[in-house]
């Protein structure tokens, strides 16, 4: 028998992030944030700078996920981000754009 999947995001609840996709040489790296989407968007940035691309592709089974931990105010971004974290690869309490750097140049030096 199948289970359903707890619902994650209710209607008129709280905004949820888009993730950020990027590739770094052959590998999908997504970034996923817990709170208002800032944390993403500046380990993303420090990634392109480290030189990783944008990428559209909606979500891989390869990528590697990171998580951006944020405060959970709601019951609801508690399940959220237990969620996220359960499926993360890594778990950052903020950017860091050493890591960033670090990573892009390990998976660029992959090819």
């Amino acid at each position: 028998m199948k289970r359903s999947l707890e619902v994650l995001v209710e209607p008129g609840g709280d905004q949820v992030p888009l993730p950020q996709v990027l590739l770094a040489g052959d590998t999908t790296v997504m970034i996923f944030d817990e709170g208002d989407g800032s944390g993403s968007s500046r380990l993303a940035s420090c990634m392109e700078e480290a030189g990783a691309t944008r990428h559209d592709a909606g979500t891989e089974e390869e990528a590697i996920r990171i998580v951006i931990r944020a405060p959970a105010l709601t019951a609801q971004a508690r399940k959220r981000a237990a969620t996220l974290e359960a499926a993360a690869g890594v778990v950052l309490g903020s950017p860091r754009p050493v890591f960033a750097r670090l990573l892009v140049e390990a998976l660029l030096g992959d090819r």
